[in-house]
């Protein structure tokens, strides 16, 4: 063997080929360790988020809870008007968090966005409701806690979800609202299926008096202005 023969350089060809490989893996584990941390911080966020959000829909939740039972405490009008609060609780504004509301399950996410929707349509039908129905006020009192107590389950199931999905604890039991909230639910659901059957299966009807379409206000229009 002489040095200067490079047929005889077998020691430098092993040692280029194990600096390679070191090279390699190194970049393998590096690139590795890099998506790792990337994945964690997104479940991290996901969750902070979550955490977020299932608070908010909990203190909605008891909000609702709130607003039926100071209603029903409410000392009943002569004439039997509805005296109670016909304003359901609105929701606490949801955290400006771009990335937050990406990191978290896209289906979670629309069901939180679309909750003030069917709040705000609740609301509207509540308003209607209370112009244009006479001599049966009741009626508006029911349709309160009802909707009070539908929205309010829907903001706890949710919340209940977003603890599930992003792992997050339970929250404390003493400001689980659920049973006292379906009980409402499931209380409404039963008056009407005996109003069905009080009727021989026909829709429900009352002595309410609805004053005609045409006495309903209207927009104005141009004309008019």
């Amino acid at each position: 063997m002489t040095w200067w023969s490079p047929t005889d350089w077998d020691w430098l060809t092993s040692g280029v080929r194990t600096i390679i490989g070191a090279g390699i893996g190194t970049t393998f584990v590096q690139v590795g360790y890099a998506v790792y941390q990337e994945r964690y911080r997104k479940r991290s966020h996901a969750a902070y988020m979550a955490m977020r959000l299932a608070v908010t829909l909990e203190a909605y939740a008891a909000a609702s809870w709130d607003l039926i039972a100071r209603n029903r405490t409410e000392e009943p009008h002569p004439e039997g008007r509805f005296t109670g609060n016909a304003t359901l609780p609105l929701l606490s504004p949801y955290p400006e968090d771009v990335e937050g509301w990406r990191a978290i399950d896209r289906a979670l996410a629309g069901r939180c966005l679309s909750l003030p929707l069917k709040v705000h349509a609740n609301q509207v039908d509540i308003g209607w409701t209370g112009t244009f129905v006479e001599e049966d006020w009741d009626n508006v009192g029911e349709l309160v806690e009802k909707m009070a107590a539908d929205r309010g389950l829907d903001a706890w199931k949710l919340a209940s979800a977003l603890r599930s999905r992003h792992r997050i604890e339970r929250a404390d039991e003493g400001l689980n609202f659920s049973d006292r909230l379906t009980e409402v639910v499931n209380s409404a659901a039963q008056a009407q299926a005996d109003q069905r059957d009080g009727n021989g299966g026909q829709r429900p009807t009352s002595n309410r008096r609805r004053r005609d379409i045409k006495d309903r206000p209207t927009a104005p229009t141009p004309s008019d202005a």
